[in-house]
């Protein structure tokens, strides 16, 4: 009893951020999960509700609790629409570390997020052996879409397709290249950018970094990417592991601050949210700590509008011929959207391509049901998910869907790998950097 005591106490701490919520039902209305189940459970306020039930100790359940916070995307959709600005993200990560300290992480997390995800060299070993013997268990299904798919006699999903982990990571890749360092500036600005690359850009989509870097490179701006980089850490807290959090989070903020640069740049929108908010909220008590995260933070900006606010280029929207032109559709990142407030950068970059006709989809902020962890745990409900949103791709006839989120794009791969169209994935960088010209880079 006295547990139960102690945890409605840590309950009871989040109970201003919670009070804000009026339960006006505005957070059904957007919510995906919700959606699916229709289960007053499965939306904001009612797991609010919950919550709050639990702090009163009027509900002595925490593992069910615990359960139905897990049980949702940290899209953000209800926190942007919320009418009462309700701050959903601190409510739901403080609770789930709350609830993971009173209950012990699993087996399972215990192993992934501390001893693979929170140290560098291991995570970077056990990433090369699955580039090297992922045809095992897998096999390989859409060339476009560089997915596979689980042999008859492995034990992972037979319902759902992988995107390939790259046979040389993008960090390995500028490490054999070793020439990063000292791109030619085309223009008289050359500011110092320093890459944050993120896990999914690194060991799934090298691609997108080589990208970065070209695009980087030709619009003139020296480039800095510390190869002792970590992941950002969201994995991590949305797993309720604030243990590893923070080590991921100190680790990155004593490499960051090694560098002199004047912007942070990024291709994942979780990770620049995960720095620009959500590192603080988990440091409340060290003030040194916190004032680097916050220097970071103003820093670090998405590689979209970077390239639209920062640069001198002119992009012109232009209407192009439709003949012999491929049509591209363009998904909207939660996290990019919601969270970051970047809209229409993504877009005037990936019009400037002329092989494209860019198509407008119905709904193109409507989440895609990856949300992480959650498409593992929970991936009945996040494939129905991308159903709808694939539907929605379809009907612009696109043969090209673009987004500007790495773990969108892990969604899509899958969800378009089971239907007979053909409809490739491209990071809008991507889609951009192959609009340019060679850029030409010293050794």
């Amino acid at each position: 009893m006295k547990k139960i005591e102690k945890l409605a106490e840590l309950i009871n701490e989040i109970e201003a951020l919670m009070n804000v919520c009026t339960r006006c039902g505005s957070c059904q209305s957007v919510c995906s999960v919700y959606g699916q189940t229709c289960d007053e459970a499965d939306s904001a306020r009612g797991k609010i509700v919950l919550l709050k039930a639990l702090g009163k100790k009027i509900f002595q359940n925490p593992k069910k609790v615990q359960k139905r916070l897990d049980c949702c995307l940290l899209c953000g959709s209800c926190g942007f629409l919320c009418p009462n600005g309700v701050d959903i993200f601190e409510i739901f990560l403080k609770a789930r570390v709350i609830l993971a300290e009173f209950t012990g992480l699993s087996a399972s997390k215990k192993i992934l997020l501390r001893q693979i995800l929170a140290k560098n060299n291991v995570f970077d070993h056990v990433c090369d052996l699955g580039s090297k013997y992922q045809n095992i268990l897998l096999k390989h299904a859409d060339n476009d879409l560089n997915t596979s798919c689980s042999r008859s006699f492995s034990p992972l999903p037979k319902n759902r397709y992988f995107v390939d982990i790259a046979e040389t990571s993008f960090k390995k890749r500028v490490e054999l290249k070793k020439s990063y360092k000292s791109y030619k500036s085309y223009k008289t600005d050359s500011k110092r950018v320093l890459f944050f690359v993120g896990c999914l850009t690194d060991k799934l989509y090298p691609d997108i970094g080589d990208a970065v870097l070209k695009v980087l490179n030709y619009h003139g701006f020296n480039v800095i990417i510390p190869e002792e980089q970590g992941c950002c850490g969201m994995p991590s807290i949305a797993g309720g592991d604030l243990y590893s959090f923070q080590k991921l989070v100190k680790h990155n903020i004593d490499i960051i601050k090694k560098e002199k640069f004047d912007y942070i740049v990024s291709a994942c929108p979780t990770c620049i949210f995960a720095i620009k908010k959500i590192w603080s909220l988990f440091f409340e008590a060290d003030k040194k700590l916190k004032e680097e995260i916050k220097k970071i933070g103003e820093k670090i900006i998405d590689i979209n509008e970077f390239i639209v606010k920062k640069t001198v280029s002119d992009f012109p929207d232009e209407k192009k011929a439709k003949e012999n032109i491929i049509k591209m559709t363009y998904h909207d990142p939660c996290h990019l959207k919601k969270s970051l407030n970047v809209v229409n950068e993504p877009r005037i970059l990936i019009k400037q391509n002329k092989k494209y006709d860019f198509i407008e989809m119905e709904d193109s902020d409507r989440c895609c049901g990856m949300g992480g962890s959650f498409s593992i745990t929970h991936y009945n409900i996040s494939e129905k998910i991308a159903e709808k949103k694939i539907e929605n791709i379809k009907k612009t006839k696109a043969k090209v869907v673009s987004t500007a989120c790495p773990a969108c794009m892990m969604q899509l791969s899958d969800a378009l790998s089971k239907i007979e169209d053909k409809i490739k994935v491209k990071h809008s960088i991507e889609i951009y950097a192959d609009s340019l010209k060679e850029s030409v880079v010293s050794g």
